[in-house]
């Protein structure tokens, strides 16, 4: 099941993480590189938000369970290959 809502978001003492299988990780990463200025996927525990704008990359926790993710294309392309390579990772071991 290629299904993003397989990822899991959570955060515990000031941590984040974002974690799931690698078919929900590439899934994921493929719904974030749609070229919608904003996108929204509904995850276990949370919600990831993404919007394209024309400044840097920023990460943050808004609330307890919106993981927020703004930037150019360029610096979006890191998370992006960041979540496929946790994937690939993941199935090699």
């Amino acid at each position: 099941m290629n299904d993003y809502r397989l990822c899991r978001l959570s955060t515990c003492d000031g941590e984040l993480e974002l974690a799931g299988p690698p078919a929900a990780l590439r899934a994921l990463a493929r719904l974030l590189r749609e070229p919608w200025e904003r996108v929204e996927a509904q995850v276990s525990g949370g919600v990831v938000v993404q919007e394209r704008t024309a400044g840097p990359l920023t990460v943050s926790l808004r609330g307890e369970a919106t993981l927020h993710l703004s930037g150019g294309h360029r610096y979006l392309d890191i998370l992006w290959d960041a979540l496929d390579g946790v994937a690939e990772q993941a199935e090699k071991r």
